[in-house]
């Protein structure tokens, strides 16, 4: 079998190593499964749901390696039974097209890398919590590194009203794409799920110029379980080197049950956040950060806000304030980025003040083509 461990540290950019050892499979095989079937090679055109049968008769951590040169792949109907892990990892400089037709079943540690995940053709949540147990359980880890998700018309993640616990929920150098008015919340613990850890770092998520605020928000726990019955001693919710476009405008960005709670932590370092959340026309100012903890204040170590690009409509807001509390946003930067068609996707900065700042604001990959673009 192929072991798949994760060590994690989502505390410093989530990053992580994936050691693989293997050990032959044993040849009782009470399951009738065809033993020539558990490695073999995914073509494109093929469905994974199959595949990650068949191997799931051999080990508990399934491992499926899209080769290069494999263009698109489809999801088909994959479930998990409990203690089954999944990774789908494929080529880094060029990732095939999962496309999801309909939400991944599962209940323990997945991981997505390298792959380009289509929601076109799904109006489902993309993963979904799966099981049949009314107990708090745990998942190590969900990540998602170097992944793109296009046209996504449901919940990315959807805790599905289980009462899990996830250590390290990871977001790493992605980008995530909405389509349509769906009216859903991208990572939804609502309904029973919480985080330990749930980190965004170098990536873009956006909605098109279409959605505006009718997507349900960025994170929610709201009708989730309380923190004391599923033994959660904190919450960290990490958003680094990150864009955010027209999310949740007008609402709140994120919906909580356990908000303002005293060890819950936001660390919101470096990023843009354009259109999102609410906005106070009485005091002519957006509310993206405390819309974050679901419009509370909170405490002031509930927070670590440095170094953001706030803007509405085009303009820069200097957001000082978190809730009553005076100086919990610092070092706000005043520099539209001015970026080439954001409504559409393209997140290239073109304004020369922005690009010679000495520490750029968001997702440090457009800022990389620039550079790329000039050198050529």
């Amino acid at each position: 079998m192929k072991k798949i461990s994760f060590f994690l540290n989502c505390a410093a950019s989530a990053m992580f190593a994936i050691a693989l050892t293997a050990c032959n499979a044993t040849d009782d095989n009470p399951t009738g499964f065809d033993p020539s079937l558990k490695d073999v090679t995914i073509q494109s055109g093929d469905t994974l749901a199959p595949i990650v049968d068949q191997k799931a008769a051999y080990t508990n951590d399934i491992l499926l390696e899209i080769p290069a040169g494999v263009d698109t792949v489809y999801t088909g109907d994959i479930t998990l039974d409990p203690g089954k892990t999944l990774a789908i990892i494929g080529d880094e400089k060029n990732p095939p097209v999962v496309m999801s037709t309909n939400s991944i079943l599962f209940s323990s540690d997945l991981l997505f890398k390298d792959v380009t995940i289509s929601g076109k053709e799904n109006k489902n949540p993309i993963i979904k919590i799966n099981t049949t147990s009314t107990d708090v359980f745990t998942i190590d880890y969900i990540v998602f590194n170097n992944v793109i998700v296009d046209s996504l018309q449901a919940q990315l993640f959807y805790a599905n009203k289980k009462k899990v616990v996830v250590n390290n929920f990871a977001v790493e150098n992605c980008i995530i794409a909405i389509k349509g008015a769906t009216k859903k919340t991208i990572f939804d613990f609502n309904g029973g799920g919480l985080p330990n850890h749930f980190s965004v770092n170098n990536s873009t998520i956006y909605a098109d110029d279409k959605t505006t605020w009718a997507n349900g928000g960025f994170y929610s726990t709201q009708a989730g379980s309380k923190m004391d019955e599923v033994n959660v001693d904190s919450i960290v919710i990490s958003i680094k080197n990150s864009i955010l476009y027209n999310i949740c405008k007008g609402f709140n960005l994120s919906s909580l049950r356990q908000n303002s709670a005293k060890t819950q932590k936001y660390i919101v370092t470096n990023n843009v956040f354009a259109d999102c959340g609410k906005f106070d026309a009485n005091k002519d100012q957006t509310q993206a950060m405390v819309g974050l903890n679901n419009g509370a204040a909170g405490n002031d170590y509930n927070w670590d806000v440095d170094h953001n690009v706030i803007m509405r409509n085009g303009q820069f807001y200097t957001e000082k304030k978190i809730g009553k509390t005076e100086g919990l946003i610092k070092n706000s930067v005043p520099v539209n980025p001015q970026y080439k068609d954001a409504a559409k996707g393209n997140f290239r900065p073109t304004n020369v003040l922005f690009l010679n700042l000495e520490t750029i604001p968001g997702d440090p990959r457009w800022v990389d083509w620039v550079n790329r673009y000039k050198k050529n």
